[in-house]
């Protein structure tokens, strides 16, 4: 049960958090939340630390292993691919994985390392993933096609929606007040899409960087469909994404930031 105890508990360490962090550690694991500008901040931060002469690169991707279902394929590219962050040029890992599928995993090295995610407008976030799966850009746009016809077809599967709360659940059975409780004691920055500019520029700056051009990547070709389905579904979006909503906004208030 989520008290009025727990919840002032909450915001007295996002406060804490918030007002004593000046940096994070050199190496980064990023959650990857699709649709949450994960691309971009990619390519942004590799901009910083070019592939040097032996080819190693400032960010690590994670390959599934396709012999297994596709998260737990993650989860075992994540287990082999982390021990390679600690190489010589090596700073970020990011990928589409779930916090509790690599948690365990972490935890060896948690010490060394500043977990990273963001998060985005729940309903635009949810438009984005939808209107990228259709488009040329997804390999399977075919077959994801033929399953979701229309976005109304997309919205009546609860297994597609509230996704942000879900990468970020430690376990399945987790009410989003307990997401946002251990997001603030277990993630070192939880940015926000939507003030992408200066959260990269902290990021940057925590790693003695500066960013000199930003470069966006992976911008949605549909914008005019996204708008005209927003207008549409927006108050249906609104409580279909209740929990991704709470999670969102909780993070906006303690960050003291507006939408």
């Amino acid at each position: 049960m989520f008290t009025l105890g727990r919840l002032q508990n909450t915001h007295a360490l996002w406060s804490k958090f918030w007002s004593g962090i000046t940096c994070m550690k050199k190496h980064l694991v990023n959650v990857h939340i699709p649709k949450s500008a994960g691309s971009a901040l990619r390519a942004n931060l590799a901009t910083l630390f070019p592939t040097d002469d032996q080819g190693r690169t400032f960010v690590l991707g994670v390959s599934p292993n396709k012999e297994r279902e596709y998260h737990d394929g993650l989860r075992q590219g994540f287990d082999a691919t982390l021990p390679r962050l600690f190489d010589l040029s090596h700073r970020m890992i990011s990928g589409h994985y779930r916090y509790r599928d690599i948690a365990d995993i972490l935890a060896p090295y948690r010490a060394r390392l500043s977990l990273i995610t963001f998060l985005r407008d729940p309903a635009w976030r949810t438009l984005s993933d939808y209107y990228y799966s259709i488009s040329t850009k997804n390999p399977g746009a075919e077959t994801f096609h033929a399953t979701y016809p229309t976005f109304e077809h997309y919205m009546s599967n609860p297994g597609e929606m509230n996704k942000m709360s879900d990468f970020l659940r430690l376990d399945e059975t987790e009410t989003v007040q307990d997401v946002l409780l251990h997001a603030y004691r277990d993630f070192d920055f939880v940015g926000i899409t939507e003030h992408f500019t200066q959260d990269l520029e902290f990021i940057a700056n925590s790693l003695g960087q500066t960013i000199d051009t930003e470069r966006r990547e992976n911008e949605n070709k549909n914008k005019d469909k996204m708008i005209e389905a927003y207008e549409k579904f927006a108050p249906i979006l609104r409580d279909v994404l209740s929990e991704d909503y709470t999670l969102y906004e909780g993070v906006l208030e303690h960050r003291g930031l507006s939408n």
